[in-house]
């Protein structure tokens, strides 16, 4: 899905990309823009389509994660709420590293299915 907003125009990972490298301020980011375009983009469906769905809950449970930390730095959490922002921060990780890894995997199959493998 491709988002366009005042400071941005591209796709969702690439926006989140940029916010986790600080190449991109999430004071300058509207998740409610996000979220609506988001929103708008499934209208355009006539069944859901379950893996996008999946994949933009999660890079925006990634930006409000990100940005209630910037408005709210000082915050004190509960024991159980720490737990769970821990949690959270690990599937983000998980999340990341197999974003990575397939994109790898699917470059080299690429290379392979093409005749670029040596």
């Amino acid at each position: 899905m491709l988002l366009k907003t005042e400071n941005f125009e591209g796709p969702v990972g690439l926006l989140l990309d940029l916010i986790e490298r600080k190449k991109m301020p999430i004071s300058e980011v509207s998740l409610a823009a996000i979220s609506g375009q988001f929103l708008d983009y499934l209208k355009t469906f006539e069944n859901l389509p379950y893996a996008d769905t999946a994949s933009f809950i999660e890079t925006a449970s990634i930006l409000m994660l990100i940005k209630s930390r910037s408005l709210l730095p000082q915050m004190e959490i509960s024991e159980e709420e720490r737990q769970s922002i821990e949690e959270l921060e690990k599937r983000l990780e998980i999340y990341k590293f197999i974003r990575d890894v397939s994109g790898a995997f699917w470059r080299q199959a690429g290379e392979f299915i093409f005749g670029k493998c040596p």
